[in-house]
């Protein structure tokens, strides 16, 4: 006899959801659109055909199929169609205080290329249509079923962002339809560290800086300085997550002569510290 393992323990459970608060399978024809809530749970949406326009009250964003989403508690949305005849989405409402949720606050991918997460997706639809469904009748244990599915899934979602470590925002995209957005873009990238303003970018691409402010909100729908803002804290977190430099070093590697400054405008787009959210990765790696 080949003992391969063995051993008694006491199960610990990493995300714990509570409650599904809403489930939702839509199919948007022409003009329709669909409102999430502003309350304290958290949203998911998963386009699974055609293109889905996102408004979040701040930015205007197109999802395609495949994108996932996760909305943090107390921000509304609203949902429409883009340009598509059809459009279906997922829309998941739910309540989870486990401490690992704050890993999804602006967590976005696409599942387009994995099999196994878009089969998940499938099974949790069929055990939310016996549960919900008046017209079907449901299976042995379908609550638990459902639980079980959503939670897997909600695991395997964060596997995938802890194996990359390279987590998009969907809310910054890279590449505009002016040439010369992607080029000031591309320029502030590689001059994070440095002292970057309306004047300089003005007189490295030549353009009146009220032309300029005009452009770039048009093309991005943000302002310059605040997309910039968006740069720093994306290349802040990537420079946390390695574990390398204290919070001073990044903060001048990012742009910001004070680190109080940094850290105030970290907290302010992140919800967390940069100490907190550093201590938030370890945790991840512990749990998963």
């Amino acid at each position: 006899m080949i003992v391969k393992y063995v051993g008694s323990k006491e199960l610990s459970v990493t995300i714990d959801v509570e409650r599904i608060e809403s489930m939702h399978y839509l199919d948007l024809l022409k003009d329709d659109s669909f409102s999430g809530e502003r309350k304290n749970y958290w949203q998911m949406i998963y386009v699974d055909h055609g293109e889905m326009k996102i408004n979040n009250g701040e930015d205007v964003v197109i999802l395609s199929k495949g994108d996932v989403v996760f909305l943090e508690p107390n921000r509304s949305i609203n949902l429409s169609r883009n340009e598509q005849p059809l459009s279906s989405l997922l829309f998941v409402s739910f309540i989870c205080q486990s401490s690992a949720m704050v890993n999804f606050k602006n967590y976005s991918i696409n599942i387009c290329d994995d099999m196994e997460l878009r089969e998940l997706f499938r099974k949790l639809a069929i055990e939310a249509r016996m549960v919900f469904s008046s017209k079907l009748k449901a299976h042995f244990a379908s609550e638990q079923m459902l639980h079980l599915c959503f939670t897997q899934l909600l695991i395997e979602l964060y596997r995938k962002k802890l194996d990359s470590f390279q987590v998009d925002n969907l809310f910054l995209k890279r590449d505009f339809l002016d040439d010369r957005v992607n080029a000031i873009i591309l320029f502030m990238e590689d001059n994070l560290s440095s002292h970057i303003n309306l004047e300089v970018i003005c007189k490295e691409f030549y353009l009146s800086k009220s032309y300029l402010k005009s452009m770039f909100k048009q093309q991005t729908s943000y302002t310059v300085m605040n997309y910039l803002m968006l740069l720093r804290m994306e290349r802040a977190k990537f420079l946390i997550r390695e574990n390398r430099y204290s919070v001073a070093q990044v903060s001048k590697m990012v742009g910001y002569k004070s680190v109080s400054h940094f850290s105030t405008v970290f907290k302010k787009n992140e919800g967390l510290s940069p100490k907190k959210y550093l201590e938030s990765i370890k945790m991840l790696h512990r749990n998963f």
